[in-house]
């Protein structure tokens, strides 16, 4: 059986202690009689596997591609572009729309159009969740601010439009985040 020997609380092993070999020494798993017990080298045994790591606490972490009601992005591989959208539906969902709008021979959208145009990729494996809102407005409005955010952003004008231009301002004096751009 295998178990983890702990020596001291800055030298631990694991293997199988039928006979291990400590700076020299041969530790069996009758240790006690080879150290004794006035030995400073303290011998204790314990498990590998332990109930901790059988039993896990807790609800089961949700996939993140089925999440609702959230504003996400999606990089660009190939470049420093990237796209900021919402959906109320699975984001999973919302992912293979984008990805099937490449086979389209017409209305395609600027995801789609950034890749054909420049042969870049998107990456599809690694959409990040900026924020989870249920009221679509609030979620509207926290696309447009993730979208002022952007330095590369492929979103088109329109997205933002009803985003009143002084609050970009304010926006710009109060964010502490580097990213925030005006895109006037």
């Amino acid at each position: 059986m295998s178990f983890k020997l702990i020596i001291n609380k800055y030298l631990c092993l694991k293997g199988n202690f039928d006979g291990i070999h400590v700076k020299g020494l041969e530790v069996s798993r009758y240790g006690e009689r080879i150290f004794g017990v006035d030995s400073e080298i303290k011998i204790a045994y314990k498990p590998i596997n332990s109930l901790n790591q059988i039993i896990k606490l807790g609800k089961d972490k949700l996939d993140k591609l089925n999440n609702t009601n959230v504003v996400y992005k999606i990089d660009c591989l190939n470049c420093d572009c990237s796209y900021v959208g919402q959906t109320k539906r699975n984001l999973k969902t919302r992912i293979k729309e984008h990805r099937a709008d490449l086979k389209k021979i017409q209305n395609k959208s600027v995801v789609s159009k950034h890749q054909m145009g420049y042969n870049h990729t998107m990456d599809w494996d690694n959409v990040h969740i900026l924020d989870n809102e249920p009221s679509y407005m609030k979620r509207s409005i926290s696309e447009m601010i993730f979208i002022k955010k952007q330095l590369n952003d492929l979103n088109l004008q329109s997205d933002t439009e009803k985003f009143p231009e002084n609050y970009i301002t304010t926006l710009l004096n109060h964010s502490h985040h580097p990213t925030l751009v005006s895109h006037s």
